[in-house]
């Protein structure tokens, strides 16, 4: 079976590694006896002039091994550490610790007067999702409480069964959220829980409700509090699994 190149380079340095350490120990050998027997100062000074170029040979080849032992070992310390963090175990973590912040999420907030829900179109869904890449839109009342989680699927949903299409996009936040209430609503297309909630026990509620894909978190897990953060059913798959 022929070596790798990687087994190749190893063996290649070892034998050189030897080769010096064997060097510069009958070097120092035969240096400290010529010094000794001959007596002359002539001698004592090549034995101290060479006696630091050894050493720093020996030096350089111990370091480099004791270095890559350490090294080696506290990376597969690390890697049992890691193997030992079950999916189990990961989901006993607080849901706040894997939420993505709601100051990093593509939101939509509404306006303090009529909601936004009158004056915000279809259109206006699709322009947000267009521009900011993203399939899914969490909606904000002004004051930073959930209202809705609308997937880009639901609206394409909503515009194919209309024979207009172009009419349907001007229909209002306020008629969509309304026809779509059961997909998009608290308790339907998504749960709120607090900060504090396991990632498994979030993981049960958002499951316990059919075609519930997200997660939303708040200080005390109600939904007239201010959002903290976002977790989508992907993210929730890829932490656990992570």
């Amino acid at each position: 079976m022929k070596e790798d190149k990687t087994t190749w380079r190893w063996r290649t340095r070892d034998w050189l590694a030897l080769l010096v350490l064997l060097i510069s120990s009958v070097g120092i050998l035969l240096l400290a006896s010529a010094a000794i027997n001959s007596g002359s100062d002539d001698a004592k000074d090549l034995f101290n002039i060479a006696l630091p170029v050894f050493a720093t040979w020996v030096g350089t080849v111990l370091a480099f091994y004791f270095t890559r032992e350490n090294f080696e070992t506290a990376t597969n310390e690390v890697r049992k550490l890691v193997e030992t963090v079950t999916p189990t175990e990961r989901a006993k973590g607080a849901i706040s610790g894997i939420m993505r912040d709601v100051a990093a999420t593509v939101c939509l907030r509404l306006s303090e007067d009529d909601g936004g829900e009158v004056s915000i179109t279809v259109a206006d869904l699709l322009e947000q999702f267009e521009k900011s890449k993203v399939s899914r839109l969490p909606v904000l009342a002004d004051d930073g409480q959930p209202r809705y989680m609308i997937h880009e699927s639901v609206v394409d949903s909503f515009l194919a069964k209309e024979e207009d299409r172009e009419k349907a996009k001007e229909a209002s936040l306020k008629d969509f959220a309304k026809a779509h209430e059961s997909r998009i609503s608290e308790g339907r297309g998504f749960v709120v829980v607090s900060e504090s909630t396991s990632i498994a026990d979030a993981k049960a509620k958002m499951e316990r409700i059919p075609s519930c894909q997200d997660i939303f978190v708040t200080k005390k897990g109600e939904s007239g509090e201010m959002l903290l953060g976002w977790v989508s059913n992907i993210r929730l798959a890829k932490k656990i699994q992570a």
